[in-house]
């Protein structure tokens, strides 16, 4: 029982509670008692886990070039809208090996624009323990194959899907993920291979797939001059959410179905998605947005892509739209700020067992 494994430690439990009582607040251990059976469960004991209640859990952002910060888009976009939406701090992260480079670059970048929009993002070195959610973002056509930043990626993802650490894929965010762990997570035998080998692995068991009709030339997504608001938010299509996934019971629409701002030229392909993946959302047609290509007739998004994956232990979601793009509340939002708390109940559940393992002989 839980409640005798601690009990042989009255002294060092009792100290605890007169510490919870300053900060006014505690974190049950729940994740402990996976290891008994449920039958047999006593109460969990309260346990004051300091630092996570300061709530200064940063979403981590990975790098994706300073020459996306221009016009409100790119990086200056990522990070402005989760912090809008979230009210939390954004970190930026990049790769060790151009850590100064990088840095210099995105300061320099982010002093060319008005000076109403935030000036105050830390970039950060890549650690092993680097935040609450991970947030990877997607990228233009034109920077598919960028080497740093695809290297990159692959560690960030690597770290978190050991650690279980929330991640958020948006985009081609989602395809990198699904590589990371199609080519990695799956078959053991690829540890020792780099990011580029298996890279080019992923690409020919084709898991990504060519969609029709899912992007135009309209102009993506950004900021206003402001930095307030988000412009170019065109709605493609509508998505249905799978019945009975993490995402239903995250996004509470009764219909299941909203439309989205969802512009891709390549797909999700559903017959070789990872072992621990499901859809929790797919493509479909709606009557009344009507968008013109080039050739002055109407786009007919191709229905059924997917457009939502999750893990089957909920630490993943990735959306091929951009939830951050909403300016108000709603599903999307809902996406974020779900897990923006995961993020925290992360860096909590890291934090309690770091007390553990400096309180409890035993868990040493």
């Amino acid at each position: 029982m839980l409640s005798n494994f601690i009990s042989k430690y009255p002294d060092e439990f009792a100290r605890w509670p007169e510490e919870g009582k300053k900060i006014n607040r505690v974190i049950q251990i729940s994740d402990i008692d996976y290891f008994l059976e449920p039958s047999k469960l006593d109460p969990p004991p309260k346990i004051p886990a300091t630092l996570a209640l300061k709530n200064r859990t940063n979403i981590v952002i990975g790098y994706r070039g300073h020459q996306t910060i221009k016009d409100g888009q790119g990086m200056l976009f990522d990070h402005r809208t989760f912090q809008n939406i979230t009210g939390k701090k954004t970190a930026v992260s990049y790769d060790t090996d151009h850590y100064q480079q990088a840095k210099e670059l995105f300061q320099q970048a982010i002093r060319q624009v008005p000076s109403k929009l935030p000036q105050d993002y830390p970039v950060r070195q890549h650690v092993s323990y680097a935040g609450g959610l991970l947030v990877i973002t997607g990228r233009p056509r034109s920077l598919m194959n960028e080497q740093f930043r695809e290297k990159h990626e692959w560690q960030i993802i690597r770290h978190a899907l050991n650690r279980g650490q929330p991640i958020l894929a948006i985009c081609a965010g989602m395809w990198r993920v699904l590589e990371v762990m199609s080519t990695w997570v799956d078959d053991p035998d690829n540890l020792r291979k780099s990011a580029s080998e298996l890279s080019r692995e992923h690409l020919e068991k084709d898991t990504i797939i060519d969609v029709k009709d899912h992007s135009f030339t309209g102009g993506m997504i950004r900021l206003d001059t402001t930095g307030s608001r988000t412009t170019h938010n065109i709605q493609v299509h509508d998505v249905m959410v799978v019945k009975g996934t993490y995402l239903d019971q995250i996004t509470k629409v009764r219909t299941r179905r909203f439309p989205v701002n969802s512009v891709h030229w390549k797909a999700v392909n559903p017959e070789k998605l990872p072992q621990t993946v499901v859809i929790s959302a797919y493509a479909v047609h709606n009557p009344q947005i009507k968008i013109f290509k080039k050739n002055s007739t109407f786009m007919e998004p191709q229905k059924y892509s997917v457009e939502a994956v999750e893990s089957i232990n909920n630490t993943f979601h990735g959306t091929q739209w951009h939830p951050e793009g909403y300016p108000y509340d709603g599903p999307h939002h809902r996406i974020i700020n779900y897990m923006a708390k995961m993020g925290e109940t992360y860096t909590a559940k890291r934090q309690m067992f770091k007390q553990l393992h400096q309180k409890v002989p035993f868990y040493r």
